[in-house]
């Protein structure tokens, strides 16, 4: 359909065009003639461009899948989910002044709003939050109940108000749980439930001047700001009980719209027969309001909409079709860098877990440990009566290799052998076996302290135990010996062997109290795999201050990690040097490697992988759990979840 000059007929004085391309364009808002909007990936942008036309600024660049955004008094903010558990920030809408505001804790942050004192939010599943415009401390406002989930929310004046899904986060959904809650923005008062008894899930809300609107699978309802019966707005075509048939919901007072993702609706909020506004859209994610238009973004289109609020029908295609199309940004998180294929079946904004997509290698409760050679991925599953279990890399099913372990966990491989340590208790034990099969060995037992982090070059077993000690134990069983011990009263955390030699990473002293360890005290060790007379060790670097996670080694150098970098140094010695700096929320590192050309390593939720030369850290995958072991083959990643109870796999 066409009007003078090919613009679309549209049936009434307003203005309907795309106002910026956009690749990947993702959230939305609007504040004082300006639409803001993120581009969601791996290097996205928070953008602006002026409602009436003009070009678009960026605000800011290489954030980590910007999702969530709000603007207002002249500052804007957003959380990079990639970032995990997801990163607050805020700066100018020029731009200028970049801080960071706050940190989620388990499950990121979303649903963004702001007033002209404090940034509101949703974390932690049902967690809602607020810290003040320019940073401050962090307030709990309150939460929907235990084993709930807050789906959206949305501030008008002084009341938050937001759905809850109800029981059901980690059980099967238990009907009527759900409900609509308002909560003082305040957080003087508890939240006060104004539609319950809601049956699991509710998704979008909205809120005007009288009424506060949600929707389910089915329809979008409208009940008085201060609860009571509530009424249908209109029905939704069905959708699976999971899943919600719209994915964004606005109210100017007048009207409701709302979008499918493919098209965009218009209904009295009073109630009636929707109407078509716009259609022909490849995936709409989130939309906005001013006086006259409603706006939208379109992630596979790269473009940010605007439609007059009288329109009707605009078609996709008569908008779009004079503008080229965004190239495809190059996405170094793809195999080989480069850009992303056009038809590539893993969509980043939506994958839960980054692209490539994963690949389940095999389901085990408490998958633990983790080891691959040319033939077969070794794992562990950390229970009482555990296993350690292989499948083969061609792929296949997962078959015990050995069954009945006590609590098993840390594996290594040699060329005939497999070893793993076992025990969630001290003293620990190490046992091993041929991978062609045979008797299984008992190798060695902890001495108080529980034993781990094994490692093997075909004649010994080198392992971690008492604390700070490491000893070694020949492959087919004898007497264990200590090859090197750290200091009394610290931690030897991660022990790597290399060509005749073991590298460790020490943590250091702990206080009288055994609450904090005292600064400098840490160090990262070197010692030939026969030990010394003393049982010492040559210090490749000391006087470290933060807890020393883990550490790799390849044929250049050393490398470690503590909460704060990644370095690496020569392995005989020097100046260490940082290859990149951690995000505050890291948290502890469960384990690193090297192939030589990049490293690879995991906190609980997502797996990194970084140039051995250093650069930026580039987050792999994501959005996990409990993750325990990594690694890496010729070309593929893998990694346990602990929690999720899973081995899986992608390209590295």
């Amino acid at each position: 359909m066409g009007g003078e000059g090919g613009r679309p007929d549209l049936g009434c004085d307003g203005d309907s065009r795309v106002i910026a391309r956009a690749d990947k364009a993702w959230a939305l808002a609007l504040d004082n003639g300006y639409a803001y909007w993120t581009t969601r990936d791996l290097h996205g942008k928070v953008m602006r461009a002026p409602t009436v036309g003009g070009s678009a600024e960026t605000i800011s660049s290489d954030e980590l899948y910007p999702h969530a955004l709000a603007v207002a008094g002249g500052h804007a903010f957003w959380v990079a989910l990639g970032q995990e558990p997801g990163h607050l920030f805020q700066a100018s809408v020029t731009g200028a002044d970049r801080q960071q505001l706050s940190i989620g804790t388990f499950s990121g942050i979303f649903s963004l709003n702001v007033d002209e004192s404090y940034v509101y939010y949703v974390t932690d599943r049902n967690g809602i939050g607020r810290v003040p415009i320019g940073g401050g401390s962090v307030q709990k406002l309150g939460t929907g109940g235990y084993n709930t989930s807050v789906v959206d929310m949305v501030l008008d004046g002084s009341t938050l108000y937001f759905t809850d899904n109800g029981v059901g986060t980690f059980v099967t959904a238990e009907p009527e749980t759900a409900g609509v809650v308002s909560l003082d923005s305040s957080g003087v008062s508890a939240p006060a439930q104004l539609v319950s008894r809601l049956d699991f899930p509710q998704f979008e809300i909205a809120v005007d001047q009288e009424q506060v609107y949600w929707s389910d699978e089915s329809a979008i309802y409208r009940t008085a700001k201060l609860g009571g019966a509530y009424k249908v707005v209109t029905p939704l075509p069905p959708a699976a009980p999971d899943e919600s048939p719209i994915v964004d919901l606005a109210s100017d007072g007048v009207h409701l719209f709302y979008s499918d993702g493919q098209s965009v609706y218009r209904v009295l909020a009073s109630g009636g027969t929707p109407e078509l506004i716009s259609e022909g859209w490849s995936r709409i994610v989130q939309l906005a309001l001013d006086e006259d238009s409603v706006y939208f973004t379109d992630y596979v289109s790269g473009a940010v909409v605007k439609l007059a609020k009288c329109a009707s029908s605009v078609q996709a295609s008569d908008l779009i079709s004079a503008l080229s199309a965004p190239p495809n940004e190059p996405n170094p998180a793809a195999p080989g860098g480069g850009a992303t294929p056009a038809d590539s079946t893993c969509d980043p904004a939506s994958s839960l877990h980054g692209c490539p997509d994963v690949t389940v290698v095999a389901a085990a409760a408490n998958a633990y440990g983790l080891a691959v050679d040319q033939d077969y991925v070794y794992f562990s599953t950390f229970q009482a009566s555990g296993s350690v279990m292989r499948v083969p890399i061609a792929g296949g099913d997962a078959q015990p290799f050995v069954s009945g372990e006590t609590y098993p966990h840390d594996i290594a491989l040699d060329d005939k052998r497999v070893f793993w340590c076992l025990g969630a208790t001290a003293p620990g034990y190490l046992a091993g076996e041929l991978k062609a099969g045979g008797t299984r060995v008992a190798l060695a037992t902890g001495i108080a302290n529980g034993l781990g982090r094994v490692t093997s070059d075909g004649a010994f077993a080198y392992y971690v135990t008492a604390y700070n000690s490491l000893y070694r134990v020949a492959v087919d069983g004898g007497n264990p010996a200590v090859v090197a011990s750290g200091p009394y009263n610290s931690n030897i955390n991660d022990v790597a062997f290399y060509q005749g030699e073991l590298f460790w990473t020490n943590d250091g002293l702990w206080n009288t109290t055994y609450t904090a360890k005292l600064p400098e005290t840490g160090y990262l060790g070197r010692t030939a795999v026969s030990g010394s007379r003393d049982l010492g060790h040559t210090a490749i670097k000391t006087a470290l201050s933060s807890p020393l996670d883990r550490v790799a080694v390849d044929d250049s150098y050393v490398y470690f990690i503590d909460k704060d970098s990644v370095y690496r140094a020569d392995r005989t010695g020097g100046q260490a040097q940082v290859l990149a700096p951690l995000a505050p929320a890291s948290g502890t590192i469960s384990d690193l490697l090297s192939d030589g050309e990049h490293l690879y390593f995991s906190n609980k939720t997502a797996v990194y992988r970084l140039p051995v030369t250093g650069g930026t850290v580039e987050a792999l995958t994501y959005g996990w759990t409990q993750l325990r072991a990594i690694a890496v083959d010729a070309s593929t990643l893998y990694f346990t979840d602990q929690a999720g109870g899973l081995v899986l796999k992608r390209p590295k």
